[in-house]
């Protein structure tokens, strides 16, 4: 009896629970996780609209927009990125985490997550 037990606290912190689901090209609310190894981890609810276009994305957030360029798949098709001067975009349709953008010039992460599509 214990065994399932065990299974299913393990299966709800690994990442199969984290899935969601691939609601496919549109316009998405999202909040932001901002992370850097120099500072706090910062949330901000409902602060970026996302338009999702499949094969790439434009993100509106904290007065700025920025636009990825095509994306590719990578790990079997798990995700979609490109990288372009130092800035690396990702798009994982079936992540909470969906839309990912690393700046390696300043170290910090943009963690598009909880979107909901409008």
């Amino acid at each position: 009896m214990k065994k399932p037990l065990y299974f299913i606290i393990a299966l709800s912190f690994s990442g199969v629970c984290s899935a969601a689901e691939d609601l496919g090209p549109g316009t998405y609310l999202c909040d932001i996780r901002i992370t850097s190894a120099h500072t706090e981890t910062q949330l901000l609810p409902e602060a970026a609209v996302v338009e999702d276009n499949g094969s790439n994305y434009r993100v509106i957030m904290l007065g700025n927009e920025v636009a990825s360029p095509e994306l590719v798949n990578v790990m079997g098709g798990i995700k979609q990125q490109a990288t372009v001067n130092g800035i690396t975009f990702v798009r994982r349709p079936n992540y909470d985490d969906r839309f990912i953008i690393e700046n390696a010039h300043s170290g910090f992460f943009y963690k598009m997550r909880n979107c909901k599509k409008g």
